[in-house]
């Protein structure tokens, strides 16, 4: 029998940061050719604060905004082209992602209503803090059902 000496093992105390934010938006669409041709923008901006200024990552001011052109070409199909600029803070980063933008194309058929195929293709960069670029391609096909 091996005989441990009983200690007293206390949890440390949670650590609890509030995190106050703000938000707002502008959006518009209009159709330059009544049901077929829609074209949309929209722009983003945020702030955020920590209660706790030793937390990392640093809180600031985030910004955002896109554009995009659909075309409906018939009542079962339509295409979309979108583009998209992110800056998650304007505080200096010492790593992470600074600015992304991505350009996206898509394709909608929609077989009855509230189901539809969706494809799309992204192309997205990512500029570091640290310099450099990163750049990802994506594919993807997916099918919704709106009940």
């Amino acid at each position: 029998v091996i005989m441990v000496p009983e200690t007293d093992i206390t949890p440390a105390p949670a650590v609890t940061t509030q995190d106050n934010f703000t938000r707002w938006a502008a959006y518009a669409n209009y159709y330059i050719v009544p049901k077929t041709v829609n074209v949309l923008a929209g722009y983003a901006e945020g702030r955020e604060s920590l209660g706790d200024g030793s937390v990392v990552p640093t809180a600031g001011k985030s910004s955002g905004y896109f554009g995009e052109v659909d075309y409906h070409a018939t009542g079962k199909w339509a295409v979309g082209l979108r583009y998209d600029g992110f800056k998650p803070t304007d505080k200096s980063l010492a790593t992470g992602t600074k600015e992304s933008t991505q350009t996206t194309l898509a394709a909608n058929y929609y077989v009855t209503n509230g189901l539809q195929f969706i494809a799309d293709y992204q192309m997205k960069e990512d500029k570091q803090a640290q310099g450099g670029r990163t750049n990802t391609d994506t594919l993807t096909a997916r099918m919704i059902f709106i009940w």
